[in-house]
């Protein structure tokens, strides 16, 4: 939790807002209205880690990522002080290059990690298949509101444990897991195993040493 809650406050930013926080204090600038700002962004952080210590639930940096930009003004002011230092140009010109590789990482992650080769080409693949068999069919099923997690009454419905997006690419919803309270999957994806009732298999693909096999519910 340590690690997501420093992601979520941008580290690269860090130093500068406490280099910031620091300077204002020190030229005794600081102000009413800072304070606020500060105990704003401090109180939505620990009523955060509060709701995810009683309530559970998956921590991920994207609930901590809106509360950051409150920070940014320290940022900017130490930018500003050290603006005038020569040396600082030149460390801002070399962590550049850095900061460019680590923004483009998970976009350029699907060029060279074999996983996500894998997802892309099996996604694409299986889709097209899915969406073939899936025409003329009724677009929609009922769905009661689920108050804790939110389900599309697209169909088909798709579950495919290890790639949950091939629902959505398929025109469709997609699980990643059994859901007793949706219906039974339109089509299910069996990752080296065979196609196991109520599924008939209509399709096999081999990728990268798995074999991914489509069932279709038989009604």
């Amino acid at each position: 939790m340590i690690s997501i809650l420093f992601k979520g406050v941008y580290p690269y930013f860090l130093p500068l807002v406490i280099l910031g926080i620091f300077l204002r204090i020190y030229e005794k600038k600081w102000s009413k209205a800072e304070t606020i700002l500060l105990l704003l962004f401090v109180c939505q952080t620990v009523l955060m880690l509060f709701q995810f210590i009683f309530y559970g639930g998956d921590v991920s940096r994207r609930y901590f990522l809106p509360n950051a930009p409150l920070l940014f003004g320290w940022a900017g002011y130490a930018l500003y002080r050290l603006s005038s230092c020569r040396i600082f140009h030149w460390l801002f010109a070399i962590c550049i290059p850095f900061l460019l590789a680590d923004a483009f990482r998970p976009s350029l992650e699907y060029l060279w990690k074999k996983r996500k080769k894998e997802e892309i080409r099996v996604v694409r693949e299986l889709s097209v298949i899915i969406r073939r068999d899936w025409q003329g069919q009724s677009p929609f099923f009922s769905l009661e509101i689920l108050e804790d997690n939110y389900f599309s009454p697209k169909r088909p419905l798709v579950r495919c444990d290890s790639h949950p997006s091939l629902g959505y690419a398929s025109g469709g919803s997609g699980i990643s897991y059994e859901e007793h309270r949706l219906p039974l999957p339109d089509y299910r994806v069996f990752e080296n195993s065979p196609v196991a009732p109520p599924y008939a298999e209509i399709y096999q693909f081999d990728y990268f040493e798995k074999t991914y096999r489509i069932g279709k519910r038989v009604k």
